[in-house]
């Protein structure tokens, strides 16, 4: 499954301690051009596409835009040097142009925003 709105380094990397310990839920919302489902997951109820967005272990893909900018002010993760974006590196050596990662329809759109939404706002009560 690719996850929905980030381009991230493969779970082989090593770069992935959120999934780990807790049970994962993964909603998918539909496909990308490669036929790969398309989907976010979480564990222990935290967003994992948002949380390796906000601490730089991927950058936002047509998602968490927000999210990215406070990791690059903020300097962490890949944003601690010097990196190529993904679509960049694709470009530069020949791949195909890959446009963002969207769902099928606008009712799963509205309600993906909708879900983000909330999950940011039940995180910064959880925070609180």
């Amino acid at each position: 499954m690719a996850r929905n709105g980030i381009a991230a380094p493969t779970p082989a990397s090593g770069c992935a301690p959120w999934w780990r310990g807790g049970t994962t839920v993964c909603r998918l919302h539909g496909r990308d051009k490669y036929g790969r489902d398309l989907g976010t997951c979480e564990t222990n109820g935290r967003d994992i596409g948002r949380q390796m967005v906000a601490t730089g272990y991927a950058v936002s893909y047509g998602r968490y835009q927000k999210v990215e900018a406070a990791a690059e002010k903020q300097g962490v993760g890949l944003w601690a040097g010097d990196f190529t974006r993904p679509q960049a590196w694709r470009r530069a050596n020949g791949h195909a142009d890959e446009t963002p990662h969207v769902v099928d329809g606008w009712l799963d759109a509205i309600r993906l925003w909708l879900f983000d939404q909330l999950t940011a706002l039940f995180a910064s009560i959880g925070d609180a």
